[in-house]
């Protein structure tokens, strides 16, 4: 300063400080320029945060919203086809959805077009309805796959801004109607698009895929810069099913420079006031600030979508992991198949039963490992289509199939098959279990049965044989005796036939050893007549209960039986009087009562019993 002092005039000074300042001028203007031109940038990515902001909120509300319709489709409005659900569960359920969901307008059920047999309408929204009615006749038709949305805009005449979504509802397959729902997007507009519409030159717009504006927030009326040549435009897009909206953003750049007008008078005065220009640094500063906070805020968005994604796919990889564990420690084969019965997975267990390794099964065809003929004696080719005509109609079909192990030898196996759905893909689930054992057991039990049987036939006829030798001796021994003789031995060979009743009786029976109470005492009855000539005038008349007797118990029962029968016979009535015997046989409880009465003559009390009655005693005693 000394040195410039002594050397330079004041006019120097002058100049020196002009020149200083021309050039701290011009470096002010060039920061300027740069700065202005790194604002352009910010705000235009600040415009494109909004935007994707917007898009992110309106598309996971409506994505959300979307879904559960698809459940409400897939499962309630099922159960309601299927009558597990009355329209009062279902009305009941969809005022929970309203009361969850304030974008639902309107539900409605469609079981043929245009025909809602259920609808379920918030208050004054029903102008609503026709819309959906008309969508419904138009897409009939054109029904979206199960599970698949179908989503069409509201229309053009109607007070509110709304899109339609279309479910099918599938009942075995088949259509069995759709549910159409009414989805306001006046809430979302008013939350995530008009924030964007700020400013006089600023304009938002919401679009359809098929063009149409849905919202503008000009109204309708063309925006005042439709002849602008710098226009920045901001636009976005997602999917909702079929559909794609899109926000649109635009402005004139220049609108973007005038927002900045307001600091050009402070950076004048920052050149010559460095507090003024610490101000517009803090201003900028504050502007970069809060860009940076918004585009902080967007990320941690996204990384908390993406945690949720890992801990999704996380879940859904534990269940893979435990399904395919269940799936390959199971005790019996499992097979998933084609619809042609080719092998695209299996289990261990069913390897082993093959004894072969999975490579050589997966690609083979349930067929090509059958054995030739299958055990009803068709051909294991023919068999198979018999049985997927069956599974493709939803049958749980369960047969026996015989399966060719690695080695050649042939095993017998039981074979539960039915049909599962990947997706729009059809599969085949087969069970299978090596029944070789079961069936060896049952075939020696079936040899056992039949050797049995054909013993029990033998007894029988031996025992049969051996009473009408016993009644042929019997008869010739009477032909030998007096008059009292041969009326003691027919007495004798009455009660013989009464003994082998129960036998006789049991001998065409092959599968069981009782012998029926009433057939028996019909027998007994009819041996009465043959043997009593007096027999032939009366009426007997039997009332029994179905009780089975054992091969001993019947033939004690059966002469205690003849006794009292012959007795009623031989004494009750006389020579040519026509009487009647009423028997009755009945449960009491754990006891059975036999109980027989004539209307003859009667016995005196001081009668002594004879040898008929001393019999039937003893019998009473024996059979308890």
């Amino acid at each position: 300063m000394k040195w410039l002092k002594k050397h330079k005039s004041r006019s120097t000074y002058i100049i020196i400080a002009a020149t200083i300042a021309l050039g701290i001028g011009f470096l002010w203007i060039y920061a300027d320029k740069i700065s202005i031109s790194h604002q352009l940038e910010l705000a235009e990515r600040n415009r494109l945060l909004q935007v994707e902001l917007a898009r992110n909120a309106m598309e996971e509300s409506f994505s959300r919203l979307i879904e559960e319709n698809r459940i409400l489709a897939t499962h309630s409005f099922l159960e309601y086809v299927q009558g597990k659900r009355s329209n009062e569960s279902i009305l009941n359920l969809l005022e929970t959805e309203f009361v969850s969901y304030d974008e639902s307008m309107v539900y409605a059920y469609y079981d043929q077009a245009g025909h809602a047999s259920l609808i379920k309408a918030r208050p004054d929204l029903e102008f609503v309805i026709p819309k959906l009615d008309a969508a419904a006749v138009r897409f009939w038709n054109n029904a979206p796959a199960p599970g698949t949305a179908l989503v069409l805009d509201g229309g053009h005449d109607i007070p509110a801004v709304f899109i339609i979504v279309f479910f099918s509802v599938y009942n075995n397959n088949k259509m069995a109607g759709m549910l159409g729902t009414a989805i306001n997007m006046d809430m979302a507009i008013n939350k995530y698009l008009e924030p964007l519409h700020k400013g006089l030159e600023r304009r938002a717009m919401l679009l359809f895929s098929n063009g149409r504006i849905l919202w503008n927030s000009e109204h309708g009326n063309n925006p005042a810069f439709a002849d602008e040549k710098d226009i920045l435009t901001t636009a976005s897009s997602f999917h909702l099913a079929n559909a794609e909206l899109t926000i649109i953003v635009d402005e004139p750049r220049k609108a973007l420079l005038n927002d900045h007008k307001s600091v050009y008078i402070p950076r004048i005065i920052a050149s010559i006031s460095g507090f003024l220009l610490l101000a517009v640094s803090f201003v900028i500063a504050n502007h970069l600030y809060v860009g940076e906070i918004k585009r902080i805020a967007l990320l941690d968005a996204e990384n908390q979508l993406t945690e949720k994604v890992a801990v999704k796919e996380k879940e859904l990889l534990e269940k893979e992991l435990h399904y395919s564990l269940l799936f390959e420690s199971a005790i019996d084969g499992i097979v998933l198949a084609d619809q042609n019965f080719v092998i695209t997975e299996c289990n261990e267990a069913f390897s082993k039963l093959l004894e072969l390794p999975k490579e050589s099964i997966v690609g083979s065809s349930l067929t090509k490992l059958a054995a030739l003929m299958q055990p009803d004696g068709r051909l294991s080719t023919e068999a198979s289509i018999i049985i997927r005509e069956k599974v493709l109609k939803g049958l749980l079909f369960d047969f026996e199939w015989l399966f060719k192990k690695g080695s050649g030898a042939v095993f017998n196996s039981s074979v539960r098959v039915s049909k599962i759905a990947f997706g729009s893909e059809i599969m085949f689930q087969a069970f299978i279990r090596d029944i070789t054992e079961r069936k060896n057991y049952e075939s020696q039990l079936k040899n056992t049965l039949e050797d049995r049987e054909i013993l029990l036939k033998e007894l029988h006829h031996r025992v049969k044989n051996n009473f009408q030798f016993l009644d042929s001796l019997v008869s010739i021994q009477k032909g030998m005796e007096s008059p009292e003789g041969q009326l003691a031995l027919c007495r004798l060979q009455a009660r013989i036939a009464a003994v082998s009743a129960a036998y006789l009786v049991n001998t065409d029976k092959h599968d069981s050893l009782r012998i029926d109470a009433k057939d028996y005492l019909s027998q007994l009855v009819s041996q009465a007549y043959d043997k009593n000539n007096k027999a032939i005038h009366h009426e007997a008349l039997i009332d029994c209960d179905e009780i089975p007797l054992s091969m001993d118990t019947a033939a004690t029962f059966g002469l205690l039986f003849h006794e009292l029968v012959d007795n009623a016979f031989s004494h009750a009535y006389g020579k040519d009087t026509k009487g009647q015997l009423d028997i009755s046989f009945k449960l009491l409880g754990q006891d059975a009562v036999l109980t027989l009465r004539d209307y003859g003559s009667g016995m005196p009390y001081e009668q002594k019993s004879g040898l008929g009655l001393t019999i039937v005693h003893a019998l009473s005693e024996q059979l308890r």
